[in-house]
């Protein structure tokens, strides 16, 4: 009884891996989102600290509101940029999911082709032991 191969094997791989490459990159964009985010974090409880601090001078009113104002506009940066990563997240990901469909439409196809030979296995194991029954009785 021949082995089952599936003529689209090299193919398949290939969806595999293509598969991995887009989940790879599609995590590597979630990170940096999540990591902008987390800088946002940091900042906002920068802020939240420097505001908490009660001064008596005028010139460390000042410098207060200079340091605060500097957060505000670094926040704005990052708020920024974290949009820039959540839209290239966004690609990665439809992407990622388009290689997985691709990649699952072959190992259904895989499977198809499996089952198909199955049967026609199972189809020729039935006719050979018919023709031994056949010539078992002729005998």
């Amino acid at each position: 009884m021949p082995k089952f191969t599936f003529r689209l094997a090299k193919l398949l791989e290939y969806r595999g891996l293509q598969e991995k490459w887009a989940k790879d990159e599609y995590l590597l964009c979630r990170a940096k989102r999540i990591e902008g985010e987390n800088q946002i974090e940091g900042i906002k409880h920068k802020r939240a600290t420097a505001m908490s601090k009660n001064y008596e001078t005028i010139q460390d009113k000042k410098a207060q509101e200079a340091f605060t104002s500097r957060l505000d506009d670094d926040r704005r940066a990052v708020e920024a940029a974290v949009a820039v990563l959540a839209g290239e997240e966004e690609v990665a990901k439809q992407h990622w999911l388009k290689a997985k469909r691709d990649a699952e439409a072959l190992e259904k196809l895989e499977q198809k082709d499996l089952e198909a030979w199955s049967l026609e296995e199972r189809r020729n194991a039935q006719k050979e032991l018919d023709e031994w029954a056949l010539r078992k009785r002729a005998s």
